[in-house]
């Protein structure tokens, strides 16, 4: 028989008998309704190994499982490891930009990142190959090249986000980018109060009316320029 603890916030871990030794799987953060499913799962399993064959419900459940969960079980002999895919750093990207649903802007921000992430290591690159100590020298390499402390905080957790989503897909074990410092995304020295005479000069110098209408809107309506405009119809 198998059994469930709590371990506090939300986090519950499950023991049992294999016939010789008391072992551990740790559910993490689960309902008390999934970790009760899960338990029924593993004395499934045992059940199954006992006899040397699984139901095909319960063989059904391991192979559609996450690989999170079913590295857990495969740790303490419950199940066979599943052969890991070595995922690269394109086929990362790929899948990545393939399953957003964000703004147009926010694309291209990715995009600037990715493009620097492929520079740095190139998309041939196993996931596996690129350690913490190679995501902190990426950060120092756009140090290196002069970018902003706002650009290089921005591109920082936008890898960090990448590579997270690689982890929960299976396609890596860690994320490198976890610890990496990202900074501060606001540069003050580039903060200017813009007058109201400076203002009617920039004014008078645009070229038409959409053009004052897109100066005006930013600097007395206060809209970000350009993602706010755009949206404007």
């Amino acid at each position: 028989m198998a059994s469930i603890s709590n371990d506090g916030n939300g986090s519950k871990r499950l023991q049992f008998f294999d016939g010789k030794n008391r072992k551990t799987v740790r559910l993490g953060k689960m309902s008390k309704r999934n970790a009760e499913s899960v338990r029924a799962k593993i004395e499934a399993i045992l059940a199954g190994n006992l006899t040397g064959s699984l139901d095909p419900e319960t063989a059904r459940w391991v192979a559609q499982i996450e690989d999170g969960l079913h590295a857990k079980l495969a740790r303490v002999g419950l199940v066979t490891p599943r052969e890991r895919v070595l995922a690269t750093l394109g086929q990362l990207m790929d899948e990545f930009f393939a399953n957003l649903d964000v703004k147009a802007g926010t694309v291209t921000t990715y995009e600037q990142t990715r493009a620097r992430l492929e520079d740095h290591f190139c998309r041939e690159c196993l996931l596996s190959d690129i350690s913490a100590l190679d995501a902190d020298r990426w950060r120092a390499s756009m140090q290196e090249d002069g970018l902003a402390s706002a650009t290089i905080s921005k591109r920082v957790k936008t890898a960090r986000q990448m590579f997270r989503r690689g982890v929960r897909w299976g396609m890596a074990e860690l994320n490198p980018f976890d610890g990496v410092k990202a900074g501060a995304q606001t540069n003050r020295s580039r903060m200017r109060f813009v007058t109201l005479l400076e203002s009617e000069r920039v004014l008078e110098a645009c070229p038409d009316a959409q053009w004052r209408l897109i100066f005006a809107l930013s600097r007395f309506g206060g809209l970000r320029c350009p993602s706010e405009h755009l949206a404007l119809t």
